[in-house]
């Protein structure tokens, strides 16, 4: 399952955390289940991961150090398939409610 993974920095954190939460980031290495596709760093200090999660495991895994960012998770498809999959949940709805 493709997830779009969204860190925003909690606030508040000393200069000193802030190079343990380097430093960490530094020797880390997505754990199994975890297949990260991308990851870029925002200006603001935000976080925006792209991966391919087998494991529910793995996404916690792979978040648990980050104890200085409040996390935001969401399964991702493509446009098309998007698309795809809302006229079928649209034509379902139409047929049981009869609009």
């Amino acid at each position: 399952m493709l997830c779009i993974s969204i860190g925003t920095p909690v606030r508040g954190m000393s200069r000193q955390q802030t190079q343990e939460y380097a430093a960490l980031f530094r020797q880390w290495k997505p754990p199994a289940g975890y297949d990260m596709k991308a990851l870029y760093w925002g200006s603001d200090g935000s976080v925006v991961a792209i991966a391919e999660v087998t494991t529910s495991a793995g996404i916690y895994e792979a978040g648990l150090p980050w104890t200085n960012m409040q996390w935001k998770i969401t399964p991702v498809v493509e446009a098309a398939e998007a698309v795809q999959i809302q006229d079928k949940v649209t034509a379902w709805a139409q047929k049981i409610l009869g609009s």
